[in-house]
């Protein structure tokens, strides 16, 4: 039997932004590396390459959180 009680969940509603170059893609790109430095030498984050997805949260909904 499973136990039900552990069971987590959480529902983002928002509105979200793509970017896969330009100045916003470029600034996004600075923070990231700025925060987890072992981004750019692991996983490097290229213009045309790579999408950073922004999410605007507008409503969340958690339970067991």
């Amino acid at each position: 039997m499973k136990n039900w009680d552990r069971l987590k969940s959480l529902v983002i509603h928002g509105i979200v932004e793509l970017y896969d170059s330009g100045e916003e893609f470029t600034r996004i790109r600075y923070l990231l590396y700025r925060k987890h430095k072992q981004y750019k030498r692991i996983a490097p984050i290229e213009e045309g390459e790579s999408l950073i997805i922004k999410l605007i949260p507008k409503k969340v909904i958690a339970s067991n959180i």
